[in-house]
């Protein structure tokens, strides 16, 4: 958990470029969504897919509702999909002649 919440940290700051409201998105996603997920109605059904719930399914804190290997992949997209839409954002203002 702590390397996923490390590597969307760096995703949300190179997408958002500015420290400040990367750190604000990031407490928001990892701490604050959960919370604000369950007062919806289908907000069990959301949870199952942020990145606190199959982390804390991984480490055999939470009950298996998924695979393992489901638990992990999503987990992991909540790493590589950011990083990878922070490449092609550093890359489109590169090709522009706008990055700082």
């Amino acid at each position: 958990m702590i390397v996923v919440t490390t590597l969307l940290g760096l995703a949300l700051g190179a997408i958002l470029r500015n420290g400040v409201v990367a750190s604000a998105a990031l407490v928001a996603v990892v701490l604050l969504l959960p919370f604000v997920a369950t007062v919806l109605p289908w907000g069990k059904e959301i949870n199952r897919f942020l990145p606190t719930y199959p982390a804390l399914q991984l480490i055999e804190q939470l009950p298996d509702t998924m695979p393992t290997w489901a638990a992990f992949t999503v987990l992991a997209g909540w790493a590589v999909v950011p990083l990878l839409i922070g490449v092609i954002v550093q890359r489109l203002l590169a090709n522009r002649g706008g990055a700082d």
